[in-house]
């Protein structure tokens, strides 16, 4: 119950902003237990079993995607779906399918650019500790 609240009150701020021209929100896929160094592997072999899975024709090498049927996939394998800015995201959050395709079952969507925290070092460069010469 909590962690509903909290997605909705999430997607709330995600519209809010949205709807004052700041930006938009996605929606991504996390695995909160997984470690971050094994998480964009296990996130692209998971998507492309669900995409197997949810596609039509089954077997096939190009399909159309029941997103239900993928999202519950994802959700079983235990991804979770949260709302986060456009322009970069921090690490562990992943793009899914987003529309029914065709889709190659093999491809994997295109990932937002991670963001990284600002520089915190105060060294010109000159190299001294003193500011600019």
């Amino acid at each position: 119950m909590i962690a509903a609240s909290h997605a909705h009150r999430a997607r709330a701020a995600c519209l809010l902003i949205g709807a004052l021209g700041v930006g938009g929100c996605q929606l991504y896929w996390t695995k909160p237990d997984l470690q971050q160094y094994a998480a964009v592997t296990r996130f692209s072999d998971d998507h492309r079993e669900c995409i197997r899975t949810a596609g039509v024709p089954p077997g096939a090498e190009r399909v159309f995607v029941n997103l239900d049927l993928y999202r519950a996939c994802l959700r079983a394998k235990g991804w979770q779906r949260v709302s986060a800015a456009q322009g970069g995201v921090s690490l562990g959050l992943f793009r899914g399918q987003e529309d029914e395709g065709p889709v190659n079952v093999g491809d994997v969507p295109q990932q937002a650019p991670v963001m990284t925290p600002p520089s915190t070092s105060r060294r010109g460069s000159s190299g001294s500790n003193f500011g600019p010469r």
